[in-house]
């Protein structure tokens, strides 16, 4: 039977922006807490905040045989609710989109969840929301396999998570980013050549 993986309790010490941090997703808490209950920018933080939860909960495939049919309702009909009181927008279409994948990935299909956080965190960015749209970055790196399909795009989450962080004045922590991102791009390269040299 396939059980949902729940985040675990971490030292408060890790990284701002980092998917590790004890509180996940804390940067969508805090900017929540500065904008105007029920607002328009509230809702869809919420609405956000909401979806990432969701991703931490369902981040196991799922065969349809095994997937529970109570438990996939029942969590994302909350988001769903709050997605559809969000105004529409790229941004909104951008969540709608990544439940979409959370749906399919955890069924035993396709995963196209990194590269939908990605896009959800560039309209982030895009609304200067920086913590928020690191903390996406941070999420997707977390999600990407070194080795797999998507490898490709670890030096540029890592490179655009760091520069949300700079934004805030993060600059020990950006830089901390861009260290772990050049060093997951040369094991990239050295596992390349690796094998190349054994082909």
């Amino acid at each position: 039977m396939c059980r949902r993986r729940h985040a675990r309790v971490t030292d408060e010490s890790i990284v701002p922006g980092s998917v590790n941090r004890s509180l996940r997703h804390r940067a969508f808490f805090e900017a929540a807490s500065h904008l105007a209950e029920g607002s328009s920018e509230y809702r869809a933080i919420v609405a956000g905040l909401l979806v990432l939860r969701l991703l931490d909960r369902w981040s196991e495939p799922c065969p349809a045989t095994e997937r529970d049919t109570k438990a996939w309702p029942h969590d994302v009909a909350p988001v769903r609710r709050a997605l559809a009181n969000v105004d529409d927008a790229p941004l909104t279409r951008a969540l709608v989109s990544l439940v979409e994948s959370i749906s399919t990935f955890s069924s035993g299909q396709v995963d196209t969840r990194a590269t939908r956080l990605l896009t959800y965190a560039h309209f982030l960015e895009q609304g200067r929301s920086w913590e928020s749209a690191a903390d996406t970055y941070a999420t997707a790196i977390a999600l990407i396999d070194p080795g797999g399909r998507d490898a490709d795009l670890l030096p540029m989450g890592y490179a655009l998570a760091a520069r949300c962080l700079r934004q805030v004045g993060q600059l020990h922590e950006a830089l901390a980013l861009i260290s772990t991102g050049m060093n997951a791009v040369a094991r990239q390269h050295d596992t390349g050549a690796a094998q190349q040299r054994e082909y």
